[in-house]
C-alpha cells in the first residue's frame, strides 16, 4: 500500500502550493486540510489530477534473429515506463559498427 505524503504550510495566507518530484503520466488524489489551535480540521473533497507526459523509457527485452539470407526479425517488449502514450518505435541499425547508432 503506498503511504500518502503530506506538504506542511506554514502561512495561513498562502493558498497555493507546487507539488514537485511527482511520477510522470501519473494520476494522483489530492486532499487538504486546515490546521488550527485545537488540531487539524476536516479533509476537504479530493480532486484527482494526472501529471503531463514526458519522455519513454528504453523498450526491453530486445531480441534479433536472423531469418534468410537478407532479414532479420526484431522484437522487444514496451518500456517498462512508458511515462504517457507510445506513438511507435524507431528502429535504427547499420552494417556498420563502428558507427554510432543514434
Amino acid at each position: 500500500r503506498v503511504k500518502a505524503l503530506v506538504k506542511n504550510i506554514t502561512n495561513p495566507n498562502h493558498t497555493r502550493t507546487t507539488l514537485t518530484d511527482l511520477k510522470m503520466f501519473t494520476d494522483y488524489e489530492i486532499r487538504v486540510r486546515a490546521l488550527g489551535v485545537k488540531g487539524p480540521g476536516p479533509l476537504s473533497r479530493s480532486v484527482v489530477i494526472k501529471t503531463k507526459e514526458g519522455l519513454p523509457g528504453p523498450p526491453r527485452d530486445l531480441a534479433a534473429e536472423g531469418r534468410s539470407t537478407d532479414s532479420l526479425t526484431v522484437s522487444w517488449n514496451s518500456p517498462k515506463f512508458p511515462n504517457g502514450r507510445v506513438l511507435g518505435y524507431y528502429v535504427v541499425y547499420s552494417d556498420d559498427q563502428s558507427l554510432p547508432v543514434s
